[in-house]
């Protein structure tokens, strides 16, 4: 027997709780949580609530069908080009720029969570 393999066995022991503490802590991360909270469906409403009620949510632009130029996009984050049906709420959340698409009866037709 190999006399490093009861250190070894006690590193990837740490390493192992490490790893999922830190899942953990950054699965429950207020960021995480706002990301999963408004979903496809919800309304229109739930998402105004949602922006208006937590300061880790900034909004930073709303586009309507009529009143967006062809490049409604966030200069320098990462997006999906894609066309506007109804509205669009394009909020910074932590890391993370996120478009809420609204589709025509009000509610959340698509989520997209680009970087930088």
């Amino acid at each position: 027997m190999n006399r490093y393999y009861p250190f070894a066995k006690a590193i990837m022991a740490i390493l192992l709780v490490v790893g999922v503490v830190s899942m953990i802590f950054y699965e429950v991360s207020p960021t995480m949580r706002l990301l999963r909270e408004i979903k496809v469906g919800d309304s229109e409403q739930i998402l105004i609530n949602m922006i208006r009620s937590s300061k880790y949510v900034h909004l930073v632009r709303i586009y309507n069908r009529n009143n967006y130029k062809d490049s409604y996009y966030v200069s320098g984050w990462e997006y999906e080009k894609r066309e506007i049906v109804n509205r669009v709420y394009i909020c910074a959340i932590s890391d993370k720029m996120v478009y809420y698409y609204i589709d025509k009866s009000g509610n959340v037709e698509y989520i997209f969570i680009g970087g930088s």
